[in-house]
């Protein structure tokens, strides 16, 4: 009994939600940040560190127009997800992005869990911006850099070890330390440098598109089809994880929430625009790409200044491109060690990290140890490690983050988040003052349809199933006993109700897709009678789990903007994020599940005790 009792507390504790109010919240942070620095804080996240290289790297594999189509398509994806981002970062006007918006809805242990994940998915990718950083300039030197290391910190002899590089990336630890010595300096400031940065790169990149499109030669994509290479579909999706990871600081807006001067407004315009200027900034690079260079003599390094190399009288243009390239890099940094360190801050500021970490500079109003924390981590990694190793791993924790993203978006539309001092667990019973049923006064109202009452007080319902019972033709009792309980318990546990739901349909989900990502040869040579009644199996359960959606009402509160068409948007933004899933090696799985791991030893051995909601638990129950 007391193992039980035990591990009761501790599912209790795990599972404890965040009360957040819907309206600005007091914070130490500089609310100084209007719509146009927020536009180019996420153009400048998304384009950063990819808009010289992406486009090359997919248009090298995918060739021809069906580079486009990827990016494209993976840009409509993350857009999806910007959307779900627009709409939890209004109900929910804190800095964390999706930490915050899993501990509003999901419990405290899958929030840090976000958290750790979002941590350490900037740390690779700013180690890795500063590498990438470190190769354009030690490439325009001619590989002075490098070699000048090898000889004389090496010994001329290069590392041959696992997950390390040939030899240690100084130049790009320094870029990561004066990116984080900016940013300490204040948002502000930051601001300012990342505007200047963002605009060097875009006018570099608008320069790059005008002259491709004068010494254009359309033969080169017309000539050899859509795709030259005849990709299939595991080629399309391969190169839309790495498209897919040009738009991967989409959270960058949301995460800036608490430093805008505008919440209600100047968040939705800012993702909004950022999101189409980088879907634009793409597509332009691969046609720019395309029109000039054969698409199997494409650089997959440098692919622009390679082009501008191989044509005679536009050598020059290399050199433009460099010092855009480096722009566009270091602008790179500069967001990337900002997201970090405010994934830091809110994690140590409800007591899931040492709470030192959220300390606020008086000057500068910026968490200074957080930023030391995350620019000391990424700078080792920059150093020392083979980042191109991990870069799938970051990829695949910025997909699993964007599945949190919907499950949140999602629980937040059914039931709003709780805006009492109260602690609430995710069974819907309010500790503190909000009651599941209180949604009737919230105002929310049965948008799809009405189902004998599910949605009225219990003596209405029994006396509709009554009504309903004398108009209906006799059916066997137990399927409306059965009908009748699961109806009413759905009503009673709204929040339970959506996460199962979603759940189940992403379990039903992964495994319909996983039979027919790997199993579909066999299905179609063979018509095995197993596959063949897994597939229907999975895909009828997959469509059945989403009934608690259909059914129950959506929270109408007026919102400056709410994502359409739901739960159909979500749901699809879901399942594009599970094809993701499904074509990252062995490997990246067994690295994710190991940070994981770790993340939940850190939880159960330090976060759980000192959480801040633990101790407001502790006052209001001493209370009562």
């Amino acid at each position: 009994m007391g193992l039980f009792q035990c591990f009761r507390e501790m599912f209790s504790s795990s599972t404890r939600r965040k009360p957040v109010q819907r309206d600005a919240i007091p914070t130490p942070l500089h609310r100084c940040l209007g719509v146009v620095d927020l536009t180019l804080l996420g153009v400048g996240s998304m384009i950063g560190s990819g808009s010289f290289l992406l486009p090359g790297q997919v248009s090298g594999v995918v060739a021809g127009p069906a580079a486009l189509l990827v990016f494209f398509l993976s840009g409509m994806l993350a857009s999806l997800s910007g959307l779900c981002y627009i709409e939890c970062a209004l109900q929910l006007p804190g800095t964390g992005a999706s930490y915050l918006y899993a501990y509003a809805t999901l419990g405290e242990m899958i929030a840090f869990l976000t958290g750790w994940s979002s941590v350490a998915g900037r740390i690779v990718a700013l180690a890795f911006i500063g590498q990438v950083w470190s190769a354009y300039l030690d490439d325009a030197l001619g590989g002075s850099i490098g070699n000048a290391t090898v000889q004389f910190v090496l010994g001329g002899q290069e590392w041959n070890a696992p997950l390390l590089g040939t030899h240690p990336d100084f130049i790009a630890g320094l870029l990561i330390l004066v990116s984080g010595g900016i940013i300490s300096l204040g948002t502000n400031v930051f601001s300012k440098a990342n505007n200047l940065f963002l605009i060097t790169t875009l006018l570099t990149l608008m320069l790059v598109f005008i002259v491709a499109m004068i010494h254009a030669d359309f033969s080169l994509v017309t000539e050899h089809g859509f795709a030259p290479r005849g990709v299939g579909f595991d080629e399309i999706v391969g190169s839309a994880i790495i498209a897919y990871a040009g738009y991967a600081g989409i959270e960058s807006i949301a995460l800036a929430a608490e430093e805008a001067k505008d919440q209600s407004k100047d968040l939705l315009i800012g993702l909004l625009s950022a999101l189409g200027i980088s879907i634009l900034v793409y597509m332009t690079g691969v046609l720019s790409v395309t029109v000039l260079t054969e698409y199997s003599n494409i650089d997959l390094k440098t692919p622009f200044e390679a082009a501008f190399n191989d044509l005679d009288g536009l050598r020059w243009m290399k050199y433009i491109v460099a010092v855009g390239a480096l722009c566009s890099v270091t602008g790179g940094a500069l967001n990337m060690s900002y997201a970090l360190s405010r994934f830091i801050y809110p994690m140590s500021r409800d007591g899931l990290l040492p709470s030192m970490l959220s300390r606020t500079n008086e000057r500068t109003k910026t968490p200074l140890l957080a930023n030391l924390l995350g620019t000391c981590i990424s700078v080792v990694f920059a150093v020392l490690i083979d980042i191109k190793i991990l870069i799938q791993t970051g990829s695949m924790l910025y997909t699993l983050e964007t599945v949190i993203i919907i499950f949140a978006v999602t629980i937040l539309r059914y039931r709003p988040p709780n805006r009492s001092d109260g602690y609430v667990e995710l069974g819907g019973e309010d500790k503190g003052g909000f009651k599941e049923g209180a949604n009737e006064a919230h105002g929310r109202k049965n948008t799809t349809i009405d189902l004998n009452g599910l949605l009225k007080p219990k003596s209405e319902t029994d006396t509709a199933e009554t009504n309903a019972t004398n108009e209906l033709p006799k059916r066997p009792s137990w399927i409306h006993k059965s009908c009748a309980i699961i109806l009413r318990w759905i009503r009673e546990h709204t929040t339970r109700s959506v996460i199962l739901s979603l759940c189940f349909h992403l379990i039903f989900e992964f495994l319909l897709l996983a039979l027919l990502t790997f199993r579909m040869d066999d299905l179609l040579r063979v018509h095995d009678p197993g596959l063949i009644l897994g597939i229907v199996v999975s895909s009828a359960l997959t469509l059945v789990s989403c009934c608690p959606l259909l059914l129950l009402p959506q929270d109408t509160d007026d919102l400056p903007f709410k994502v359409p068409l739901m739960p159909l948007l979500p749901l699809i933004a879901l399942l594009a994020a599970v094809i993701l899933l499904l074509h990252f090696s062995s490997l990246v799985y067994v690295g994710v599940v190991g940070w994981l791991c770790l993340g939940l030893i850190v939880y159960f051995t330090y976060g759980m005790k000192h959480s801040v909601e633990a101790t407001r638990q502790d006052v209001h129950l001493n209370d009562q």
